[in-house]
């Protein structure tokens, strides 16, 4: 704030001394804000400066603060576009002292990440070369990061490695900055490779030298405060994780204070449920930073799912795709895992749904599919992107658009498809070990298989779901495998089982998707007669729906 208040002075009538850095004052200022988690404001003072300059300034002057600027923006989720700026700083700086241009060459790779890696790659060369020729050991640290996160390579270990060596090189020349982004990326490195214990070390270690010096809510530090907590809650560590986030008394920025609150809010809804209330004050800041509205998404979809409500997921997941894309890409890969929750969560409508119902969401999930499909296509090249979360909700998407298929009764899959997809989405999200998602596929592959008529291996999979919701004190996870239950043996021909001719002719009707009010006007008798028919009709298979009575009348020869 002292940086601040002298800035405010400055930009009065009264004269700057001679002894009086003014560029460099504005930068220190910036450089404040940013390490106080404030980038926000670190914009401000930087814009407000650039706005101060005349005409006739020098490019030496511009060029520092749009290297400044663009910097502090790419620490935010923003629409502008830093690699416009930092391209226009190398331009101004290209006679500048070789730490100025070097540092604005690193900084102008950095943003060519996000799009042009063998162009970055280049220019951060160029900058390396030039820190090198004239001994700069800083930004020789610094600039090596950045080739370190452009390297292609597939070789997770050899990328570690270079995180681990550029960490140590960083801490022993006292160089705290990039010291903090190589563990923060080095736990990054194990986190995408799901060594989730070593990325726990990394993100911890970042948090406490964040501590020590005194910079707590740094972007790096405060940013891997989040991830540590999302890992522990990927364990199944539900109240470690909301410990950790509870910053209560800590002043932290208030877009940390936000995502954390979101998380904690999705810690919430994955045991016992949460108010909508604080969900939908969250989505005031959505438009702030992609992940708290990513996070807050996530709680509200667990809660439409919770409830079966389709309607209220699609709005979720569209007005999160429209505040996400401006500020990251189209394609986000959260965008998989969001888009199947939603089919899931039509999937399991589905089943109570009528035939002209099911007809109108059909185009709904071939869009949320086709959603899933694209970000797939996008991601096929970026191999080292591909980690186990990845690959468990690849083989999820299949999986539940069998499911789907399968529930509407549209191009159903046979029962062997369906149970395959469901073995292979169970063994890719025990790969990828995230505590909750292991105990929703198996919820859903005990469904899966009592539908189909293997009721001791849906038995068996309830059971191992169960245990895994109450360890994580999920209740009403618990109580829709309670609601599961025991099933007898599967009804075969033998069995005695038999449908009156009128309950026939109804069951076939149910089969097709048909209401009870359509049932009625179809036989010409009441639609409460029909519900009395299809009550016995499910009571005799031991269906606990529709959709399952016709399946098992189909397995059975009923229909």
């Amino acid at each position: 704030m002292q940086f601040l208040e002298a800035l405010d002075l400055l930009a009065t009538d009264v004269e700057v001394p001679d002894d009086i850095d003014l560029l460099a004052l504005v930068r220190r200022c910036a450089e404040a804000f940013i390490a106080s988690g404030r980038v926000s404001k670190a914009v401000k003072v930087l814009r407000r400066q650039l706005a101060l300059l005349p005409d006739d300034s020098p490019d030496l002057d511009r060029g520092q603060l749009l290297t400044a600027l663009a910097g502090a923006l790419l620490l935010t989720d923003s629409t502008e576009d830093p690699e416009a700026i930092a391209a226009e700083a190398v331009t101004l700086l290209a006679e500048a002292p070789p730490r100025l241009r070097a540092r604005a060459l690193n900084v102008y790779a950095q943003c060519m990440a996000r799009g042009n890696e063998e162009r970055a790659r280049a220019v951060a060369m160029e900058a390396l070369a030039l820190a090198e020729r004239h001994s700069l050991t800083g930004q020789v640290v610094e600039i090596s990061t950045t080739l370190i996160r452009l390297d292609d390579t597939t070789d997770l270990e050899q990328l570690r490695d270079s995180w681990r060596e550029i960490a140590q090189r960083a801490r022993d020349s006292g160089h705290l900055e990039a010291e903090l982004r190589a563990t923060y990326f080095l736990g990054r490195s194990d986190h995408d490779r799901g060594d989730l214990d070593a990325a726990l070390q990394a993100y911890g270690e970042v948090i406490r030298r964040g501590e020590e010096v005194g910079q707590r809510w740094a972007p790096l530090p405060a940013e891997a405060r989040y991830m540590k907590a999302s890992i522990l809650t990927h364990l199944g560590r539900l109240d470690e994780a909301f410990a950790l986030l509870d910053v209560s008394g800590l002043n932290p920025p208030l877009v940390y204070e936000w995502l954390y609150f979101a998380h904690q809010m999705l810690v919430c809804a994955l045991r016992e449920g949460c108010r909508p209330d604080p969900l939908r004050t969250l989505r005031d800041y959505w438009s702030r930073d992609g992940l708290i509205a990513i996070v807050a998404a996530s709680a509200e979809l667990q809660m439409a799912e919770r409830t079966g409500d389709p309607a209220s997921a699609l709005e979720t997941y569209d007005h999160l795709v429209e505040t996400v894309r401006p500020l990251w890409h189209e394609w986000f890969q959260a965008r998989l895992r969001l888009s199947t929750t939603v089919v899931a969560i039509h999937a399991s409508a589905a089943a109570s749904q009528s035939a002209s119902e099911r007809a109108a969401a059909a185009e709904v999930v071939r869009r949320l599919l086709e959603d899933g499909a694209r970000v797939i296509d996008f991601y096929a090249e970026y191999e080292t992107s591909r980690g186990p979360e990845y690959q468990a909700w690849v083989a999820r998407r299949a999986a539940e658009e069998l499911r789907w298929r399968w529930l509407s009764e549209i191009d159903a899959p046979t029962a062997d498809e369906l149970v395959a997809a469901w073995r292979e989405a169970e063994s890719a999200t025990v790969a990828h070990g995230h505590t909750y998602e292991i105990a929703r596929v198996r919820a859903r592959l005990a469904q899966v298989l009592r539908a189909t008529g293997d009721l001791a291996g849906s038995r068996a999979s309830a059971d191992l779901a169960r245990d895994g919701a109450r360890q994580l004190g999920a209740s009403a996870l618990v109580a829709e495998l309670t609601a599961l239950g025991s099933t007898p043996q599967p009804l075969e021909r033998s069995t005695g089982t038999s449908l009156t001719p009128r309950e026939t002719e109804i069951l076939a009707l149910v089969a097709e998707g048909r209401t009870n009010g359509e049932i009625g006007k179809h036989l010409f008798i009441s639609t409460k007669t029909v519900s009395v028919h299809v009550s016995n009709i499910l009571g005799k298979l031991d269906a606990s729906s529709r959709t399952e009575a016709a399946a098992i009348a189909r397995r059975v020869g009923l229909l």
